[in-house]
């Protein structure tokens, strides 16, 4: 499904920058490529996150097909179409057409104007005879197959997104979708964080990821899972860390969780309830945490 916004794309690019369009009246996503701003210590995080991406889906070749769901501005899917030498660039999902326009310019991307969950459902209703040998990817069925399977396909910080009511639906596509020896890497996050939130933002982080039965929704499409917690320690200054909550950088502090007024509250809770920095440069005492990933791994098995 073709789910361009057209003028009314939440996102505008203005000098350079993206920048959300509240009076666009689309709900706020957690699509614009913060963390460079957000983390200090990017140099860090970034090679970090590719590290963790490399490592779960293992050796791949270059003539791996690769879909990147909720790609934003296909940083991620350069990476990996770089460090793979992919011989065909890396599909970039995202619903966001200020972000897929900036993914347009990038090596080895190819854009997709599309939310995940459409797109994922529209390639597997799009579908071939099965030849000889042949399985539809669904159990019992050896009928047709998606004329456009992948080979890897990642998810990072999106499959909250996919609701719960269309978790019937999008497992058993992704499945489909997901070619016989495939891998598909989610990175989410856990109910629980370690995060300095206020207890408004608790609340509505803990609203955000409700993945609660999610495992057993993938092995029942057929998936093989393994899961693990992937912890990126921050050190922050307390000062950057307020800023880059009152800049709404994560979903979670969107405006349609917390007013203004909200906002202005919380943030008054942080500035009294957080200790302040000590000291200057590399032994300075400031705010600590471990910014936990929960990463799952799902692999389709060989065709029998």
């Amino acid at each position: 499904a073709n789910n361009k916004r057209g003028k009314s794309s939440p996102w505008t690019m203005d000098e350079g920058e993206i920048k959300y369009n509240a009076e666009s009246g689309v709900p706020f996503w957690n699509q614009h490529n913060a963390t460079t701003k957000i983390f200090p210590d990017a140099r860090r995080y970034d090679p970090w996150c590719l590290q963790q991406i490399l490592r779960h889906f293992g050796p791949t070749p270059v003539t791996a097909r690769v879909a990147d769901l909720g790609g934003g501005t296909g940083n991620h899917a350069e990476d990996l179409f770089v460090a793979w030498q992919l011989e065909q660039p890396v599909v970039n999902v995202d619903p966001a057409e200020g972000q897929c326009a900036v993914a347009a310019k990038r090596q080895g991307v190819k854009p997709v104007v599309a939310g995940a969950y459409e797109f994922v459902r529209s390639l597997a209703a799009d579908t071939t005879p099965a030849g000889s040998g042949d399985t539809a990817g669904t159990a019992g069925s050896t009928t047709s197959i998606p004329r456009q399977q992948f080979d890897r396909m990642l998810a990072k910080e999106m499959i909250h997104f996919i609701t719960r009511e269309q978790w019937p639906d999008f497992w058993p596509d992704l499945y489909r979708v997901c070619a016989p020896n495939g891998v598909v890497l989610i990175m989410g996050r856990p109910c629980e964080t370690q995060m300095p939130f206020s207890r408004g933002m608790q609340e509505t982080w803990r609203r955000l990821w409700p993945l609660a039965g999610m495992e057993d929704a993938i092995r029942a499409a057929g998936f093989n899972l393994h899961v693990e917690a992937a912890p990126f320690h921050v050190r922050m200054a307390k000062r950057d860390w307020l800023s880059a909550l009152q800049s709404r950088f994560w979903s979670n502090l969107c405006p349609e969780y917390l007013s203004d007024e909200q906002m202005a509250r919380d943030i008054a809770e942080l500035e009294a309830s957080l200790p302040d920095d000590v000291g200057e440069g590399e032994t300075a005492k400031l705010l600590e945490w471990d910014d936990v990933f929960t990463i799952y791994v799902l692999t389709r098995p060989p065709e029998r």
